[in-house]
């Protein structure tokens, strides 16, 4: 419900930026099982040149994730590498004293 103002607000105008760059800020995977369709979100931040990153983040929501690997060579090449890199990181986990 909007209400009024007794004085107005001036919101200055936000100059236009253009960047090149994206900061990968989160990957979630969500996966019950493999006869279950899985899904994925990669949140993101445009990122300057100098490495300062703008305050909107960006979402990437795929429903579809074992389909999407499936039609999408990256994709899979990414599962195949997160799933090869989970021993290894375990194994560096414990030689620092982590479980």
């Amino acid at each position: 419900m909007p209400i009024a103002l007794e004085t107005p607000i001036e919101i200055p105008a936000i100059p236009a930026e253009t960047v090149s760059l994206r900061w990968i800020q989160s990957v979630t995977i969500v996966a019950d099982g493999p006869a279950v369709e899985s899904s994925a979100m990669i949140t993101y931040r445009p990122m300057r040149n100098d490495g300062s990153l703008l305050p909107e983040s960006h979402t990437v929501a795929v429903a579809e994730l074992f389909r999407c690997c499936r039609e999408v060579s990256e994709a899979q090449a990414v599962m195949d590498a997160l799933l090869a890199a989970v021993i290894p990181i375990e194994n560096w986990l414990k030689s620092q004293g982590e479980k």
